[in-house]
């Protein structure tokens, strides 16, 4: 926990340590928000496309996914009707 001095103008430094963890550069934009009573800052990404980009990586093709996904349901309602057999 770090204790920061209001100015002011309302203003307060976010210690480095935090703006290191969390990618926090200058001009860069933070969205201040409340959260159950509380104030919460969170950094917002530059260019969230290109910063996501990579984030989920597929083994499987798309195709492949969506089959396993059928299959699956397929299993899901057929324990469903056995259950009423």
């Amino acid at each position: 926990m770090s204790v920061v001095n209001v100015s002011y103008k309302g203003q307060i430094v976010i210690p480095v340590e935090f703006r290191k963890k969390f990618g926090i550069i200058p001009k860069g934009k933070v969205e201040v928000t409340e959260i159950n009573n509380e104030i919460v800052i969170l950094p917002l990404l530059k260019d969230p496309i290109k910063q996501g980009r990579g984030f989920l990586r597929l083994n499987q093709s798309i195709p492949e996914i969506m089959q396993e996904v059928k299959e699956e349901e397929k299993r899901l309602e057929d324990k469903k009707i056995r259950r009423f057999l």
